[in-house]
């Protein structure tokens, strides 16, 4: 099993969160526009490959919390 982030970010939207409650555990994602960058907190079950792909570029996620920015 294995889940991929690709968010598509809008800078009319500063902040977006979600949670999923899946049977392998929460999967959530939370970015944050800033005037300085843009930053992604994305959180990943045990046991759960995954991986982030931003603007076309793929960056992998281990379990738990990862946190990214550009």
């Amino acid at each position: 099993e294995s889940i991929i982030f690709e968010p598509v970010t809008d800078g009319r939207v500063p902040h977006v969160h979600t949670d999923f409650d899946s049977v392998k555990g929460k999967i959530s994602s939370d970015i944050t526009i800033t005037e300085n960058g843009t930053n992604y907190i994305f959180e990943v079950p045990d046991g759960v490959k995954a991986k982030a792909v931003l603007h076309g570029r793929e960056f992998p996620l281990a379990a738990g919390r990862n946190k990214l920015s550009e």
